[in-house]
């Protein structure tokens, strides 16, 4: 197999991952999973998008974006409705090994658990009055999630029910912030629980 039906080989992988990940998203709030959710836009810069995919794979935090994705030098598609292919694409260039095509093929497993993790509802940034990016949300209420994403209702979660944190900080910073700064004895276990269970560099400031 040729370096450039590989990279196409992976590149189809990951977009299967990316379609499949709505299912998988809607599963784990079925499950209560998802109190915690980082907003992003795949417009943000480069380093700072990538930075932020590995951060929020580490955290074990799903990623939501609005909508698809459209290269600016895409003249085939929609700019207006996006591209699966180029939203796929974006990620993809974003993660992929900077080596050899044989260590693609060896991070194709690592390339779908992080593509598992990313969502597009444009009805959860509605809900959350998510205007600006990146943000990270942590709720006590499963239903301001479950109802927009299972239901396709447009649902605004009242201010009382999540904490938000806007800001180009790291996620164990934004994590931190909850922890300290919110009112809500949930939300404060919330974020300390999953800084100690995935945060494991940063856990001797929580316990």
């Amino acid at each position: 197999m040729t370096i450039f039906a590989l990279k196409k080989y992976i590149k189809y992988i990951v977009i299967a991952c990316f379609i499949i990940s709505a299912t998988s998203f809607a599963s784990d709030i079925q499950q209560n999973k998802n109190s915690i959710l980082l907003f992003v836009s795949l417009g943000m810069p480069d380093n700072t998008l990538k930075a932020y995919l590995l951060q929020a794979k580490e955290y074990h935090i799903p990623v939501v974006i609005r909508g698809l994705y459209t290269d600016n030098n895409d003249s085939s598609e929609n700019k207006t409705v996006g591209s699966f292919n180029d939203t796929a694409n974006r990620i993809f260039n974003l993660l992929k090994s900077q080596q050899t095509a044989q260590d693609n093929k060896k991070n194709i497993n690592t390339l779908q658990k992080t593509m598992g993790g990313v969502s597009i509802n444009p009805l959860l940034f509605r809900s959350f009055n998510i205007d600006v990016v990146p943000a990270l949300v942590v709720t006590s209420n499963d239903a301001c999630v479950a109802v927009n994403h299972q239901q396709n209702s447009n649902e605004h979660c009242s201010q009382s029910d999540f904490d938000v944190v806007f800001g180009n900080i790291p996620i164990q910073k934004q994590l931190k912030i909850i922890a300290e700064k919110s009112d809500n004895k949930t939300r404060v276990n919330l974020a300390v629980n999953r800084l100690k269970q995935y945060g494991l560099n940063q856990q001797k400031q929580f316990d």
